[in-house]
């Protein structure tokens, strides 16, 4: 049975009562105020220091205690209380620096001095400073607990369990929060930050399920700030893993309050949208609204790079323009004309307008516009042979299949200068050699033989028919010998056998597994060595040759009007003859009824011949004549 001090009053009212004076000692006095008042304890400084009062509160350091034993310091007091052994409250709340007492067992107030002050509770609690530690005697915070932390609850609950106006730091090897919910069978969570205590600064914060921090990551963001869903290796800003490989499962939807799909990622690949995209504009006019750039369609494994096969769709202010690298364009118009350069085609299938300007001699990108220059448009148009310009509506490589061909024609474009001279053509056709011949390019025009001109001599007979502008020529045509690439320059050195005649700057058409393409020569190293730009190595290449801007086309329509000419000079000489003939026929006619004539007289002279052969001799003188011609049957 505990022993309470209030036992000790009736011993200390009898020795007070036995007494008629107050009792002294060296340092205090004990004087009983009355019966009821109980008695007090004064220091030699005529202070109470104690007062026992008859409703047998105790007073120390206060002569009016508010409770069983109420202590209060002052300035001759250092310490209110020390206890050098256990205290122990069965019932009621203790409270240390203010008289209202609150609903915890323990309350602290008032106290000055309480923040550099240290408040142990059973060794597992301690108060210093202001910070509270738990497991740990020198918290360095507002709250530490050293070792694991577990927040449990019963019952319903209506406010928070854990509440923080500051930061929470959780210090140790792979540090979580785990989750676990009091429900047996419902799904636990956890988020930590997993580390592989490496000493670097690749460690990672994840959000997974389960009690064990570290496995069935749901989510997680890198040192870089790179989040992965599914995934805990993210390679870029966001990376969603599907949950399966089932092409019916979306790996991302986007809906809208009612639960609709509005962007939807299927696993294999497929994007669905149900409302529209805008890209370079907040303004969307329509399904796929582009603004200031250009949609690319490429086959697999392509790149932005033109050399591989693909279509561009792009606008300009002015026009719209599709692109093709490397393959058909088919354009399916539903049985509808088709324009190109041409927005009302009305005059066929396929209305193609207008030219790029075309001009091999800058390289491709053209000239002034003809109609605009100083000249007025006389100087620069698509027949001069002054600056070998000329412009092309469609540029074909190979042949052009077509039932007829009609070139206008109207003498209304046309300024007439006279009737060409049909002698003359007729001269200038003969000149023109027509000559036997195959290409070089045997796999891509093939091996047969070929009877036509050759643009050269035309140029040199017949100039107005033969034409410069700008193409590849297979003046290397091989397979090279050795390609050295160079992966921090991204560049190939490229040697052949045969000299391939380049300078630097030149474009060079070459052939490798990306297929041909065209780009220029960087730098030339010798006769047999160049280089080039290539974003990966490529030990097979074959060099077709460069392009050169005095290749020469011909015009067959220039040369089969110059036989038109030749063909009316050939006409005009038959028809010459024809009348000579005439004439020839005419005398031979004359020649013929002469001979005639001579026959008959011939015949005449026979028959007096004869009669004189019947006369007698003698009876006439005979007489001397002359022998008719002989007459040719």
């Amino acid at each position: 049975m505990k022993k309470s001090p209030y036992l000790l009053l009736p011993v200390l009212f009898a020795f007070f009562l036995l007494s008629a004076k107050p009792v002294y000692s060296e340092d205090i006095k004990a004087v009983i105020n009355a019966p009821t008042d109980g008695f007090s304890i004064i220091n030699n400084g005529n202070e109470t220091v104690a007062r026992f009062l008859g409703d047998g509160t105790v007073g120390i350091g206060t002569t009016s205690p508010s409770a069983l034993l109420h202590i209060e310091g002052s300035s001759t007091v250092s310490n209110a209380l020390k206890v050098n052994g256990s205290v122990t409250v069965t019932t009621g709340n203790v409270a240390i620096g203010t008289t209202t007492f609150s609903s915890s067992i323990l309350t602290l107030d008032g106290l000055s001095t309480l923040a550099t002050q240290t408040l142990v509770v059973n060794g597992t609690m301690t108060v210093s400073a202001g910070n509270v530690g738990i497991g740990t005697t020198t918290p360095s915070a507002k709250f530490v607990v050293g070792g694991s932390f577990l927040v449990d609850s019963f019952g319903s609950m209506t406010a928070s369990v854990i509440k923080s106006i500051g930061s929470i730091t959780v210090n140790t090897k792979d540090p979580a929060i785990i989750l676990d919910g009091s429900t047996p069978g419902d799904t636990d969570f956890w988020v930590g930050a997993i580390a592989d205590e490496g000493g670097d600064d690749n460690d990672l914060f994840q959000i997974g399920t389960g009690t064990s921090a570290g496995s069935n990551a749901a989510l997680t963001i890198d040192q870089d700030g790179s989040v992965g869903i599914g995934t805990i290796t993210p390679v870029s800003r966001l990376e969603i893993k599907g949950s399966s490989t089932s092409v019916s499962d979306s790996s991302f939807n986007v809906t809208d309050s009612g639960g609709s799909s509005l962007l939807k990622v299927m696993n294999d690949g497929t994007v669905t949208v149900s409302g529209f995209i805008g890209m370079g504009t907040t303004t969307v006019g329509d399904r796929a609204h582009i603004n200031n750039g250009a949609l690319m369609i490429t086959s697999s494994g392509a790149t932005t790079d033109p050399i591989l096969t693909g279509l561009r769709l792009g606008g300009h202010s002015a026009y719209s323009w599709i692109q093709s690298y490397n393959a058909g364009l088919v354009l399916n118009p539903l049985a509808q004309n088709v324009g190109i350069g041409d927005t009302t085609p009305t005059e066929g299938t396929l209305v193609i307008r207008g030219n790029p300007s075309y001009n091999p001699s800058d390289d491709g990108h053209g000239e002034t516009y003809g109609y605009l220059a100083d000249s007025g448009g006389s100087s620069h148009g698509n027949n001069s042979t002054t600056n070998g310009a000329f412009a092309y509506s469609i540029w074909a490589e190979d042949r052009v299949a077509a039932d007829e061909f009609n070139a206008y024609s109207d003498k209304r474009i046309k300024k007439i200068k006279g009737i060409s001279n049909s002698a003359d053509d007729l001269k200038a056709l003969n000149r023109i050699e027509i000559t036997d011949y195959s290409y070089i390019d045997v796999i891509g025009k093939g091996d047969g033989k070929c009877k036509k001109v050759i643009g050269q001599q035309i140029q040199q007979v017949y100039p107005q028919a033969a034409h410069t502008t700008s193409d590849f020529i297979p003046n290397v045509y091989e397979l090279c010998e050795k390609a050295l690439y160079n992966e921090p320059d991204k560049q190939i050195k490229i040697t052949t056998s045969k000299p391939h005649d380049f300078n630097v700057g030149d474009m060079v058409r070459v052939i490798d597994d990306n297929g041909m393409r065209e780009t220029k020569a960087l730098s030339v190293d010798s006769e047999y060595t160049f280089t080039i730009n290539s974003d990966k190595k490529i030990e097979k290449i074959f060099v077709y040759g460069k392009r050169v801007n005095d290749f020469l086309v011909v015009d067959y329509e220039a040369i089969a009007m110059l036989n038109v000419s030749a063909t009316h000079q050939l006409y005009k000489n038959v028809k010459r003859l024809e009348a000579e003939n005439i004439e020839l026929k005419k005398i031979i006619k004359e020649i013929k009824n002469d001979n005639v004539a001579l026959k008959e007289l011939k015949r005449e002279f026979q028959e007096v011949k004869e009669i004189f052969k019947l006369l007698p001799k003698g009876d006439i003188r005979e007489a001397s004549y002359t022998e008719f011609p002989t007459v040719n049957e």
